[in-house]
């Protein structure tokens, strides 16, 4: 937790956090930073919810008490050696999380119908290097259709996968919902073969956050991320390396922490919207504009 007096006027009060109260203060211009223990315990394993509060009582420049929460889930990310080669052998000893929040398009709801598991269901598997973060994301779907689209950002109409990343973390601090100016947005869509795969920038980040005149534009293809479509007996498998130049300002080192936002869209017919949505976190909300609302994933070399 990081206070900061930002105002023109010294602050003193008191401060409620992580069980223990202490008295502050701060002068103009100034900040403080507390440690308190998590609630839940991180692991690589699964998707923990945090709830951390605080309380602060201001005693000047006028008397107040201020409520402080803040809700998130995050998971560790393991170091590991990965070969984006359409197998999982190189896996092994990284852990596979459920996507399992489940959105059902609006011809499901309006027929009163809900996908099974059986049709439609997926896990993530997370790793990382100094070089690459990797991803494999195994999907189980009863059909695998890809139709044509007018342009290659339409690919989320067809059975494909869509990533968010929060590279500062930043996504809970802010007043309003929205993509920040440290986000990307890609889109990892088949090709109309339905063999392969391309990754699509829908948003990427200010350039002065990456590598400035040179750096990536937002809608418009990334030949950097490599990116295999393996179909298997029960539906198929992405599995995708991204480059540290495609993750900026991100810096994959061990104790780097980001949000990221999971969505899977199920196409079953050639209807223009997907059949349903599945997306990784803890609750059923489309995750394109709500970095708020995408897991924290904090790397580790445990």
């Amino acid at each position: 937790l990081t206070l900061a007096n930002e105002g023109k006027n010294s602050f003193s009060g008191e401060l409620g956090f992580g069980g223990t109260r202490q008295q502050l203060t701060l002068a103009p211009g100034t900040s403080r930073s507390f440690r308190a223990p998590l609630p839940a315990i991180l692991t690589a394993t699964r998707l923990s919810f945090e709830r951390l509060g605080a309380e602060l009582r201001q005693k000047s420049p006028f008397p107040g008490t201020f409520p402080l929460q803040m809700e998130f889930s995050g998971v560790l990310a393991r170091r590991a050696a990965i070969t984006i080669d359409g197998s999982l052998d190189d896996w092994q000893g990284i852990p596979a999380l459920k996507i399992d929040q489940r959105l059902p398009g609006k011809q499901l709801l309006a027929a009163g119908q809900h996908p099974t598991d059986a049709d439609f269901s997926a896990q993530l598997r997370i790793a990382w290097s100094p070089e690459a973060l990797y991803l494999a994301v195994e999907v189980t779907d009863d059909k695998f259709v890809v139709n044509p689209q007018s342009r290659p950002g339409n690919g989320w109409r067809n059975d494909s996968l869509q990533l968010f990343f929060d590279t500062l973390g930043d996504g809970r601090d802010k007043r309003s919902h929205g993509i920040g100016q440290d986000d990307w947005s890609y889109g990892i869509y088949p090709e109309p073969d339905g063999k392969t795969l391309y990754a699509y920038r829908h948003h990427a980040p200010d350039i002065q956050l990456t590598t400035g005149v040179t750096g990536a534009r937002s809608e418009t293809i990334d030949p950097d991320i490599r990116c295999v479509l393996t179909r298997t007996p029960q539906g198929y498998l992405y599995e995708i390396a991204l480059p540290q130049r495609s993750l900026l300002p991100l810096k994959l080192t061990a104790g780097q922490k980001f949000g990221m936002g999971v969505l899977l869209n199920d196409q079953d017919s050639g209807t223009p919207m997907p059949r349903s949505r599945l997306v990784w976190g803890l609750q059923p909300l489309i995750p394109n504009d709500r970095p708020d609302l995408w897991p924290l994933v904090i790397l580790t070399d445990k």
